[in-house]
């Protein structure tokens, strides 16, 4: 998977290193291993077998950028991306708490929903005028009647999701700013 275009204008590249700062991305937003990464696990998957000294440089290199965040437990230090990777697969959304979709706290997933639900709505409306224009019998105008159906139930709920997440957004900073009298 490409790394995105804003991450990738903050990395930076020099020939003579033999680790590069895409290729400690790539493996952190392409393998399937599971968050956060350590030092070793991250240099275990890169080719040409680097230093610790190496990879651990351009580890620190990368959490001055602002690609990875940096985390440390007593004698353990771990890496995340600081960015959510785009997956093609339904990556987000495959591992999402129902719970956290539900009450918006897992807003990159109610966002992914909402866009899945709208690029959905436009294939069922296609399918609508397809099932409309090869309509031979009066019995397949409930087919073509039903994909239209289903296109404008799931365009309404997409844009309920993305106007809820816009509300919130705007009301959130109105919110913590008020002081509770008790």
């Amino acid at each position: 998977m490409p790394i995105p275009e804003e991450v990738e204008d903050k990395l930076d590249a020099d020939p003579a290193w033999t680790v590069q700062h895409a290729d400690i991305i790539q493996v952190m937003d392409e393998t399937s291993k599971s968050k956060p990464w350590s030092r070793y696990m991250i240099q275990q998957h890169l080719d040409a077998d680097p230093a610790k000294k190496t990879v651990q440089d351009r580890l620190d290199e990368l959490v001055e950028l602002g690609v990875l965040e940096r985390y440390k437990y007593s004698n353990l230090t771990l890496y995340d991306l600081a960015y959510d990777p785009i997956l093609t697969d339904g990556g987000r959304l495959k591992d999402a708490s129902l719970i956290e979709l539900a009450t918006l706290r897992d807003r990159t997933g109610a966002r992914d929903l909402a866009a899945g639900a709208i690029l959905s709505s436009f294939a069922f409306l296609a399918l609508a005028v397809l099932a409309e224009m090869t309509a031979l019998a009066s019995e397949f105008r409930i087919t073509s009647n039903f994909y239209a159906d289903t296109a404008i139930i799931l365009y309404v709920f997409g844009f309920l999701i993305i106007f809820t997440l816009g509300s919130i957004q705007k009301i959130e900073p109105w919110l913590t700013s008020v002081e509770l009298p008790w």
